[in-house]
């Protein structure tokens, strides 16, 4: 399966999932390294709008295009979900589910609706997980957001 992150350039080869571990996110509490990824490249984008001001978009962005392994991905339903799953600053009841898919670490990959646009797909990958280094890095390409967003 094709996913997609964005990056500064300087990370684009750091799959090590540090950044999420030193701050959390809406899957994962902080100490917890994970990637996350998504099912394409212009919801990487929207997933980067949302947490950034335009004017502090950095100018280095680059998208990395990963292959990973189709037979270990665990997915989760929006029915699955509490009714505020969708809220910012997100429940910690997301937090509780990661922690748990983490720790019992039988699949590589979560893949999660996506909170800006639940019609597609947000893959968490479990950098704990013996299928990790089977992650390969198709290509990263610089990208330059257009100004109208």
């Amino acid at each position: 399966m094709i996913v997609y992150r964005i990056t500064k350039q300087k990370w684009a080869k750091d799959l090590s999932g540090k950044g999420a571990e030193k701050v959390g996110g809406r899957w994962n509490t902080k100490g917890n390294p994970v990637l996350y990824t998504s099912s394409t490249s212009s919801l990487s984008i929207l997933e980067l709008l949302v947490h950034l001001d335009y004017d502090l978009i950095p100018n280095d962005l680059v998208i990395v295009q990963l292959e990973i392994p189709e037979d270990s991905i665990q997915k989760v339903t929006e029915k699955e979900l509490p009714k505020n799953w969708r809220a910012n600053p997100s429940p910690d009841k997301l937090k509780e589910l990661g922690a748990g898919w983490i720790k019992e670490n039988k699949h590589l990959a979560l893949q999660v609706p996506s909170a800006v646009n639940p019609l597609e797909s947000n893959l968490i990958l479990n950098v704990a997980h013996l299928l990790y280094e089977k992650i390969s890095v198709l290509r990263h390409d610089l990208i330059q957001l257009d100004t109208r967003l």
